[in-house]
């Protein structure tokens, strides 16, 4: 269904309810108005209209059967009415709690921005892997490589969130959020799990997707155990020379017959050579720091979209990249690892 945006005002609060029958977002704000009104809209007509108002001041209420809005104009949005009756967004309620905990907002922030990218690049051969999986030790998203963010919640939960709901993680951005989790027995078959997140006047109540058969066929352990491994090798390098060198050799690479563009990365004492497959244009990147243990070249191929979407995340100044079982590179910031499947081409 298109989300529906209902406004209650009373007692100088503005509620703010949105939803699209998975999730419920209510936000309440303190106006300087005195009349209470309800009113149910079509929110993304709603949302855009505010977002492209240009007036300071915007007001609002009701009249008949509309919803005016005036700032830079008038704007009558019609209301939606259920059986000749204003229609009410139904509300999603956790009657079994099964646990509750506080997270810091920049977590789950954290997973919109890193996990994320991972879901835009690589092969998707499962329904699961257009997913988010959070467990106690952090989340983890995976295509034809994995992202792996890595974090300690007080509690045991395995959880699976969808991409629509992630994306409403931004507004909880820099505050301290409790996390409701619990149940709802729909029938003997059937129980839906659910999950609140409270931030100041924020609330965000979901229906999570995924069952128990999905969660666990998340290879979370491998996946981290990927991420964690001990490589051959390890080496450090500035984030905005290899970038800018990866910009430019770049251009060189893809065309019209590659339906997946490849770069070549060679490692060896002197620092990373930056080429196309054919290696026709190079750039070598120093290393931050000069290893030791180099006795051959180590030729590491990989999706040059993969590689792009994790430097896009980047803002260390430094880079950790590890190799050397002729299956992956992971690359290693702070909390983040991010896996980028070695490609054959033989």
């Amino acid at each position: 269904m298109p989300e529906t945006l209902e406004l209650v005002a009373k007692n100088g609060i503005l509620n703010f309810s949105v939803t699209n029958k998975e999730y419920l977002l209510d936000v309440a704000m303190t106006i300087d108005y005195e009349e209470d009104f309800e009113a149910t809209v079509n929110a993304t007509l709603f949302l855009k209209l505010i977002s492209s108002t240009t007036t300071d001041t915007v007001e609002i209420n009701v009249k008949d059967n509309f919803l005016i809005i005036k700032g830079n104009g008038s704007y009558k949005l019609p209301l939606i009415f259920e059986n000749n009756t204003l229609f009410k967004i139904p509300r999603i309620n956790i009657e079994s709690i099964d646990t509750e905990f506080d997270i810091e907002g920049d977590i789950l922030f954290s997973i919109l921005k890193y996990n994320t990218r991972q879901l835009s690049t690589g092969i998707l051969s499962r329904p699961v892997q257009k997913m988010y999986y959070m467990d106690e030790k952090g989340a983890i998203t995976f295509t034809s490589g994995a992202c792996v963010n890595k974090f300690d919640l007080p509690s045991k939960v395995k959880l699976l969130f969808n991409q629509r709901l992630v994306k409403l993680f931004k507004l909880f951005k820099g505050i301290k959020t409790h996390l409701v989790i619990g149940s709802t027995k729909i029938s003997e078959e059937i129980t839906q799990t659910k999950i609140r997140f409270e931030a100041n006047n924020i609330k965000l109540t979901a229906i999570l997707s995924g069952d128990e058969g999905m969660i666990k066929s998340v290879p979370a352990e491998a996946i981290r155990n990927r991420a964690y491994n001990q490589y051959t090798y390890s080496i450090n390098v500035n984030t905005n020379q290899f970038n800018d060198a990866l910009n430019r050799i770049k251009l060189f690479v893809g065309g019209a017959k590659l339906l997946i563009p490849y770069i070549k990365l060679t490692f060896n004492s002197d620092g990373i050579i930056v080429s196309d497959i054919d290696s026709k244009n190079i750039e070598t990147i120093k290393y931050s720091a000069v290893p030791t243990n180099f006795t051959d070249d180590y030729i590491l191929i990989v999706d040059l979209n993969e590689l792009q979407a994790v430097l896009d995340t980047c803002t260390e100044a430094d880079l950790t990249f590890n190799f050397g079982d002729k299956q992956c590179l992971v690359i290693s910031r702070v909390s983040i690892k991010n896996i980028i499947p070695e490609v054959s081409m033989d």
